[in-house]
């Protein structure tokens, strides 16, 4: 025990952090000869060449973006397959074909587009057909979206092919 009442293990432990936090100080000050006094530049540099030396690091990094690389090469080659009307009717009238479709290409290209196209078919209806009564309106404008999402899909998977083409021309 010392003249405070403290046990000696509390003492120690104190004396220690005292130690701790004269060292962080330490560190925080900079000295002549130090590495604390080089510009940022050099810094940066002295890093990418110590993170280039460590083969471990840079083989980790490029697996990663190979695999980013690759699935995104995957998804743009599937993108050139889908050249007829197939995958578009699929999309406007099969449930959920166009999560799997958004899924496996990387795109909701497609899926916005025939939105567009839908939204502005009911919207011509409604401007032209303004006279008839709400059902009747309502009705044509469900066959019109129905009718028109195919070619808003086929618009969207034909831009969503081109931006894959020239991205796979890239790579």
């Amino acid at each position: 025990m010392d003249k405070n009442g403290r046990p000696d293990e509390l003492r120690q432990l104190d004396k220690e952090t005292d130690e701790l936090l004269d060292k962080l100080e330490e560190v925080g000050k900079p000295n002549e000869g130090s590495r604390q006094n080089n510009t940022t530049q050099e810094r940066n540099q002295e890093f990418s060449t110590n993170y280039n030396s460590s083969s471990s690091g840079r083989s980790t990094l490029t697996s990663a973006k190979s695999k980013i690389s690759e699935g995104k090469r995957n998804a743009f080659e599937l993108r050139q397959k889908d050249t007829g009307w197939g995958r578009s009717l699929a999309q406007s009238y099969v449930p959920f074909y166009v999560i799997y479709y958004a899924a496996s290409r990387r795109t909701i290209t497609p899926w916005l587009w025939a939105l567009v196209f839908t939204f502005g078919a009911g919207i011509t209806i409604g401007l032209v057909l303004h006279e008839k009564n709400e059902k009747e309106l309502e009705q044509l404008g469900q066959l019109a979206g129905i009718v028109v999402a195919p070619f808003g899909f086929k618009f969207g998977t034909n831009k969503a092919r081109e931006h894959a083409r020239k991205r796979l021309e890239e790579i």
